[in-house]
């Protein structure tokens, strides 16, 4: 479990974004999302490049749920996900 002190300190989340949970909670999202950009709506072959998993909220840091990390979570293209 991540602790909410420790995003305040360190790299944590870009360490996070290497952990085998991160891969499958992105790849859920993705799928559950139908590989579209969630705000341009361009499906992620129109583009030809991955599309991100994108944390909307860090409620789920003090939970060991992974529900309630996959529901926050929405799938963006880099474009939108710069915006």
């Amino acid at each position: 479990m991540i602790e909410w002190d420790d995003k305040l300190t360190g790299n944590w989340y870009e360490e996070y974004l290497q952990t085998e949970r991160w891969k499958r909670l992105s790849e859920q999202c993705k799928e559950r999302d139908g590989h579209m950009c969630q705000f341009c709506r361009k499906h992620e072959n129109q583009l030809g490049v991955p599309l991100n998993a994108h944390h909307t909220t860090y409620a789920w840091l003090n939970s060991e749920n992974e529900q309630s990390e996959l529901d926050s979570l929405i799938t963006l293209c880099k474009t939108c996900h710069e915006r």
